[in-house]
């Protein structure tokens, strides 16, 4: 938890990235951006040693 300006400008929970990487974007190009990092977030998560099943 934190202030909400610092959470929102920078989140260090990996929930809170894929939230925020989750909005739509009107950019094809940030978009696709966007969704890459979210899906590398998931990746690192799913592979991480404490992740839960």
């Amino acid at each position: 938890m934190g202030k909400a300006h610092r959470v929102a400008t920078n989140p260090e929970h990996p929930y809170t990235r894929k939230l925020q990487m989750a909005a739509p974007v009107a950019d094809p190009k940030k978009q696709r951006l966007r969704r890459a990092e979210r899906l590398e977030l998931t990746t690192e998560e799913l592979s991480s040693p404490g992740s839960r099943s």
